[in-house]
């Protein structure tokens, strides 16, 4: 059927208190050939909760999924005059951005393939307003042309990469801006797809809005040209991350090997780090001396500012608090506030082994989805619980989701819960692995492995009180089959001792870019985590000679800079003794052999009681209030392996211990 005959309105008839009437005109109904009825519901978030609750709630999914989409873009159709006139604005406002950036020139039809020439479209929506005040939300009109991206010819080849640095650099970002005292900030870039420069001799083209063609009075034979990216083109982040590189390294900004997203500027006379940048997409988080708020603000002039905040600010959802001692909160209070539970119906709940219909398992994702957003960034202590629901997903139950909610509930119930990023000096400043694991029990068939990597002070390793900062952690299904708790103990202390050391040797390479991180095992051996910046050579690069390499690790300060905890004793024995104990598992025993041999590289084994291990609850779906108070105090204890704990492994008895620590801390 055309266009014209969808579109068309049909009048329905009204129903009236006469029903036989009604009946008689009830087959109008009946769709005929070259027929389609067209309506619109109205759904408020009211109506898609008691369709939730319903015993079959699958009947309005597709009601579900168009109220969402309708909350979101904007239909020329439901608009007023006066907002009709604001979306044109927009418009006109975002074909600026596209002629100020030269993304597009006009050029004939037949200078381009025809298959080359994709479609665009606009999408129109509300863009909310940052306001102070107590009233209404204030929002303005915001629109995007977009690129049909998936009409490239070529959109399984192009780079599809995207620029987005990963959230070890975002915390090392932190913890170097609280070190070094200096103001964490936030920027981003003005319309950043479409500065993005086409890469080789290809041609795309676009087929021009009508608007486009009118404000460039094109002819009906001529196209446009598509000389940078745009939004939709499958490789616009990558061509724009490639811009991005190109305009930081003129300013003397060096790329990290370890996070392409991530930008170091060296002082070219001291060879010090000055600054960092690290870019999520066309957002940018950073922190650095005068010098490199110099090569900022010329960075805001060759790729404009959006907006440039300092030391209170959200990035990328994560609300980051800068403190007066320089110290940095990050919370996502606000996010896990506005979570919505799933709405299971009465009928339902009286029968918890009844498995789940796919609109539940639907609710059961995206809850999951939700909360996992929160435990990556900013809530370890839900790892462990997201992690066993996620393993049920495919054979849910209703019970399964009142756990969901329960676990929803206590996310919400600790919604305060903040990570601190604390100064620590940064000639002492050294890394932490605490290291856990499950092993395999009827109730949970797989092993899991828990990992939390801290900085800390170096007089944690003198069983002192220190600041711990949390840096990274994971909690995850153990991939390789393990035979026993020792076995599984022994594959995650060996991933968490692989994580320690990449995070030192990044951190290493943050302080000073000059270290000859390609000889890993070397470097690792000499390389404290703060260092005296070796002088620069002129001709010194990544290729540097073997006496070379030697020249410079005799320059570095040797130092004990990682300690790596397990609460496993029979594990900590057989790595830690001279003449380790007998063990039949000859895999394990291998395991143990290889993370000695990684100590080497100056990193000390602990052992702690299970008690204080931060890692435990990573693993395990257990009280979380002992990680929780951790995070909280921001301060943690070593204690000798010899000396004879007598705290009991309860709850109470965790966090009194913990607590008498953090009081022997000394400022």
């Amino acid at each position: 059927m055309s266009q014209s005959q969808v579109d068309t309105p049909i009048d329905v008839p009204v129903p009236t208190d006469d029903d036989e009437l009604f009946a008689e005109e009830v087959d109008c109904f009946t769709l005929m050939d070259d027929m389609a009825w067209r309506f619109e519901v109205d759904i408020s978030q009211r109506d898609v909760d008691q369709w939730r609750a319903e015993e079959h709630p699958t009947e309005m999914s597709f009601l579900v999924s168009a109220a969402k989409r309708q909350r979101s873009e904007v239909k020329m159709s439901q608009l007023s005059n006066k907002e009709k006139e604001l979306f044109h604005q927009a418009k006109m406002k975002e074909i600026d951005s596209w002629l100020a950036t030269e993304t597009v020139a006009r050029v004939l039809r037949h200078q381009i393939p025809e298959a080359n020439i994709m479609r665009c479209r606009w999408i129109l929506t509300w863009k909310p307003v940052d306001s102070n005040s107590e009233g209404p939300k204030q929002h303005t009109p915001k629109a995007r042309l977009v690129v049909l991206g998936y009409e490239d010819p070529l959109v399984h080849e192009i780079p599809r990469d995207s620029p987005t640095m990963s959230k070890l650099s975002r915390m090392l970002i932190l913890q170097l801006a609280a070190s070094n005292g200096w103001d964490i900030e936030s920027f981003d870039i003005k319309t950043a797809f479409l500065r993005g420069s086409e890469q080789g001799d290809r041609v795309l083209g676009i087929e021009p809005t009508a608007e486009l063609r009118e404000r460039l009075k094109l002819q009906p034979n001529e196209v446009l040209q598509l000389l940078k990216g745009a939004y939709g083109r499958v490789d616009a982040p990558y061509l724009w991350l490639m811009e991005l590189k190109r305009g930081l390294e003129s300013l003397g900004f060096t790329a990290s090997p370890f996070d392409p997203c991530t930008f170091v500027l060296v002082n070219p006379k001291t060879g010090t780090t000055e600054g960092v940048v690290g870019v999520h997409v066309d957002d940018g988080l950073c922190c650095g001396s005068k010098l490199f708020q110099e090569k900022l603000m010329a960075l805001s002039k060759i790729f404009p500012f959006g907006s440039h905040k300092k030391r209170n600010f959200t990035f990328t959802g994560l609300r980051i608090d800068q403190q007066p001692d320089h110290s940095i909160h990050i919370n996502q209070t606000q996010y896990v506030k506005d979570i919505h539970p799933i709405a299971i119906a009465k009928n339902r709940k009286m029968h918890p082994d009844e498995p789940v219909n796919e609109s539940e398992r639907q609710s059961l994702r995206g809850l999951i989805g939700s909360l996992q957003y929160a435990a990556v960034n900013t809530r370890p202590d839900l790892c462990s619980r997201l992690g066993n629901l996620q393993s049920q997903i495919n054979k849910a139950k209703i019970s399964t989701l009142n756990d969901a909610n329960k676990t929803l509930h206590e996310a919400k119930l600790h919604a305060e819960v903040t990570l601190k990023i604390q100064p620590i000096s940064m000639n002492h400043l050294r890394f932490a692995a605490f290291s856990d694991a499950s092993f395999a029990s009827a109730k949970i068939p797989d092993s899991h492995q828990g990992m939390m990597i801290m900085s800390c002070h170096d007089e944690l390793g003198r069983n002192r009180t220190s600041v711990v900062n949390p840096i990274m952690w994971h909690s995850k299904k153990i991939q390789k089959v393990a035979v026993s708790t020792l076995s599984a103990e022994a594959m995650a202390l060996a991933g968490a001792v692989d994580m320690l050391s990449w995070v030192r040797l990044y951190w290493g390479w943050l302080i000073d870019t000059k270290i000859p991180w390609k000889q890993a095992d070397q470097t690792l051996l000499q390389l404290p985590p703060a260092f005296a910046a070796i002088p620069p050579t002129e001709d010194e690069d990544q290729n540097t000679p073997h006496d070379k390499v030697q020249q410079l690790l005799h320059q570095l300060p040797k130092s004990n800079s990682g300690i790596i905890t397990t609460d496993c004793k029979s594990l900590y024995d057989l790595i830690s003794r001279t003449a380790p104990p007998s063990c039949q598992e000859f895999r394990t025993l291998l395991q143990a052999k290889l993370i000695k041999e990684h100590l080497q590289n100056g990193i000390q084994i602990r052992w702690v009681p299970s008690g204080a291990q931060v890692a435990d609850s990573l693993t395990k779906v257990m009280d979380n209030a002992m990680l929780r108070e951790c995070l909280q105090l921001g301060k943690y204890c070593l204690h000798d392996e010899s000396e004879i704990l007598k705290a009991r492994s309860d709850s109470r008895s965790r966090l009194q211990w913990l607590r008498q620590s953090a009081n022997t801390y000394r400022e």
